[in-house]
């Protein structure tokens, strides 16, 4: 495990201010755990898969759904770490 990402991902999530919009703020905390995850490898193995489910995660536990198939979760996490997606900062 990369201390050093999951460090980072912690403070990149606590940087972020509220907009005042519930599900645009849960979205844009959801997508950086997404990509943080897959771009940085903090674990040795799982990193796509952990990535996917702590998004879905916290879209779950704030009651709101990602509308997408399971084929389009495994898509999106490919084009994320074959860097086909990038970081909008």
């Amino acid at each position: 495990m990369n201390r050093c990402s999951l460090d980072f991902l912690d403070a990149r999530i606590k940087s972020i201010r509220s907009s005042g919009d519930l599900e645009k703020d849960v979205a844009k905390v959801a997508s950086i755990f997404w990509y943080e995850i897959i771009r940085n490898h903090p674990f040795c193995d799982g990193n796509k898969r952990t990535a996917a489910e702590s998004a879905l995660f916290l879209v779950g536990i704030n009651r709101y759904r990602l509308n997408m198939p399971p084929n389009g979760i495994i898509y999106l996490s490919l084009k994320i770490a074959n860097d086909d997606i990038k970081n909008s900062g």
